[in-house]
């Protein structure tokens, strides 16, 4: 009786019109209701066959099928009814989203029933096929960059780096920015990994490629990641020279960032003296706001170099650009400074020009209004 009940259910909606529930959920629950496997898989071929309201439901009857077959041991009924999704015969350029076309016709773009078919390759030891899938998933444009990265791994569990590499090149030249640059980092880490510096040249020449149109909003991590390669399996000038493009490379709101990390691996590779062109040139070219931050972070290490009179030029200089009454951190530190190192003229000399700085920005602030 129920079994009937549930035929005749199926066989009166109208999908398009159903507007409570799901038509793949009465297909299964009507599967459910059968005592046998051989009626259950006769309501599942009929359900695959059945017109749905969308693709995800269809792919939904798909995968509960496929998952049917699995749980009665049967791999080869789960890759049958798998296959039979992702086959399509017709144009590969239908668009899944489109609600023209019927559900049919686009299921064989389901990520989901993809997924579920490498799996069950994965799972039953078929190389070739897997490899077949993910391809086939990149062609279809459905892959995502996890299945691009998923694909890598795989490949690269197996010892097969050169093609686990070839992976993240082809999901690299189908995904634009910001994507492509996430899988480029993954596919720089693990060629380092790999190689080291076996393959410096091939390495370097990667890292070229990855920066090549890359958006200077991504290339922050690109710069950094180079520049370690170089310090670690290059050498130390060519490091700093990676370092030095990036403070021009990398996006305006990460400039002085670039420069502050530029001047600590100066002083760390190659002492702190060498420091100061690299202060000067960010100063030159920075902002007011970031010629302001560098020149009190130079101040201070040219006191630290005993450069008394150098650290004076630069807090006076800095605080050209800093009203003391709303940005007064420089002013602090030039305070702090006179009273620790300068003399009572120099300490009047420090309030005539906060005098004149104050003034001048009150002016600014009226013309404004």
């Amino acid at each position: 009786m129920e079994r009937e009940t549930f035929a005749q259910a199926v066989a009166a909606i109208d999908p398009r019109r159903a507007t409570e529930g799901h038509v793949d959920k009465l297909w299964l629950a009507y599967a459910r209701s059968c005592g046998d496997d051989s009626a259950r898989c006769t309501v599942l071929d009929a359900a695959v066959a059945a017109p749905m309201a969308s693709v995800a439901e269809l792919a939904h009857v798909y995968v509960a099928y496929a998952e049917h077959e699995l749980a009665r041991g049967s791999v080869e009924g789960a890759l049958r009814v798998l296959t039979q999704a992702t086959a399509h015969a017709g144009s590969t350029r239908v668009d899944y989203r489109d609600e023209s076309v019927a559900p049919a016709q686009r299921v064989f773009k389901s990520q989901r029933v993809w997924a579920l078919l490498v799996d069950v390759y994965e799972a039953d030891g078929r190389d070739s096929s897997v490899r077949s899938a993910y391809e086939r998933m990149i062609e279809l444009r459905i892959a995502t960059p996890q299945t691009v990265v998923n694909y890598a791994r795989y490949l690269e569990e197996r010892a097969c780096f050169e093609d686990s590499f070839r992976a993240y090149e082809r999901g690299i030249s189908e995904f634009g920015y910001p994507v492509a640059i996430e899988l480029w980092n993954i596919y720089l880490k693990r060629f380092v990994d790999r190689f080291g510096g076996s393959k410096l040249e091939r390495t370097r020449d990667l890292f070229e490629q990855a920066l090549d149109g890359c958006p200077s909003e991504y290339a922050k991590p690109v710069f950094v990641a180079y520049g370690q390669l170089e310090e670690t399996y290059g050498l130390a000038r060519r490091a700093l020279r990676v370092y030095e493009r990036a403070t021009r490379g990398v996006a305006n709101a990460d400039r002085l960032e670039m420069y502050r990390f530029y001047i600590a691996k100066t002083a760390e590779l190659v002492g702190v003296a060498h420091t100061r062109a690299v202060y000067e040139r960010g100063i030159s070219e920075l902002g007011d706001v970031g010629a302001m931050q560098l020149s009190a972070e130079y101040a201070q290490t040219e006191l630290q170099l005993g450069e008394v009179d150098r650290a004076r030029a630069l807090l006076a200089y800095a605080a050209q650009f800093a009203d003391p009454r709303t940005d007064p951190r420089v002013w602090q530190q030039w305070h702090d400074f006179e009273v620790q190192h300068g003399s009572e003229d120099s300490f009047k000399e420090m309030l005539r020009v906060k005098r004149s700085v104050q003034a001048r920005a009150t002016d600014a602030r009226h013309l404004a209004e």
